[in-house]
């Protein structure tokens, strides 16, 4: 089961507006300018309760565009930590305590009261997939390790969301037969989803319903490209069959979640499709994927052929005659 409660925001109080001063108004005023990725509307989602954790491929590759202002100009560095009570020189200094991690990652002051840096995202987290959680950062303006920051502009801490971890496989997949498109459906996952993608691959099917298609193989990283896509909240959908598709036409279709911080999840296990025609009760009853065991059965009546009523109606109507016939002759 992954954290849910861990991940509930990023850099909470940044994006375009500063985090708000300590109680004292002693605090570094932190402001997040950009980020790698995202939009500036994304940097103001940092701020609310939906915001969208640092996901794996962000913490590799991406940089965060910091503005730390009311710094004191008389500090000569900001330097940074991780964990808790750092803003304490005792702490920081303790070698057999481990609450307070120095990030070995330090900016010259130069007499100014506002400092701009460009920090690696992998700078402040550990990037190692599976991980989710929040850290909280720690900046300082600093002359030397001993140095006490209990005075205006010489400290701040932020907390910095993560989700390493991709979403649940979506459970109870299922896919009909269908004229136009197929209609799917899954069971919804617990993780906070923001879309899912769905995968539809013609001929990945024998005529017999067997997966024929190597897309899926490696099913955290399928080597097709999403068909369609349906909203976090759904459960349900149709996924249309390409255009000029012919009758018997096969198709293999799955579905993967993604996850609020963009990380794709595993697919499910694949479902085979036919285009078929339905003109008939018994073709949009029984011709599905999941037809009742009714339709199977040596007893079931099939299709009408040429335009001809189906047996079971012969039968009914035959039937029906005979019953009449009986009350005429009483």
């Amino acid at each position: 089961m992954r954290p849910t409660t861990l991940c509930s925001f990023l850099l909470a109080g940044l994006a375009a507006s500063t985090l708000a001063a300590p109680a004292s108004a002693q605090g570094i005023q932190v402001t997040v300018r950009s980020m790698t990725s995202r939009t500036r509307v994304q940097l103001v989602d940092f701020a609310t309760q939906m915001a969208t954790p640092i996901n794996f491929a962000e913490c590799e590759s991406a940089t965060i565009g910091f503005r730390f202002s009311m710094v004191d100009r008389n500090r000569t560095q900001l330097a940074f930590f991780f964990g808790s009570m750092c803003e304490q020189a005792s702490v920081r200094n303790d070698v057999t305590n481990t609450s307070c991690t120095d990030l070995e990652l330090s900016y010259a002051i130069d007499l100014r009261t506002q400092v701009d840096v460009d920090i690696p995202v992998s700078s402040l987290l550990d990037c190692t997939q599976g991980m989710s959680g929040v850290r909280t950062i720690y900046v300082l303006a600093l002359n030397d390790p001993t140095s006490e920051v209990g005075a205006a502009g010489q400290n701040a801490s932020f907390p910095m969301a993560f989700d390493f971890q991709g979403p649940t496989e979506p459970s109870g997949f299922t896919a009909r037969n269908g004229q136009s498109g197929t209609s799917v459906s899954w069971q919804a996952t617990t993780d906070r989803v923001q879309r899912y993608d769905a995968f539809l691959v013609p001929g990945g099917c024998d005529a017999s319903g067997n997966l024929t298609t190597d897309a899926f193989d490696d099913p955290d990283n399928p080597t097709v490209s999403p068909y369609t896509t349906f909203e976090g909240t759904a459960t349900s959908g149709t996924i249309s069959f390409p255009s000029g598709s012919a009758e018997g036409s096969t198709f293999a279709v799955t579905v993967r979640a993604i996850d609020n911080a963009g990380n794709t999840g595993t697919v499910a296990e694949p479902v085979c499709v036919t285009l078929i025609t339905i003109d008939t009760f018994w073709s949009a009853y029984c011709g599905t994927a999941d037809a009742p065991e009714a339709c199977s059965s040596s007893c079931a009546a099939g299709p009408a052929r040429s335009g001809a009523p189906a047996p079971w109606a012969l039968l009914a109507l035959a039937a029906a005659l005979g019953l009449t016939r009986r009350r005429r002759s009483r």
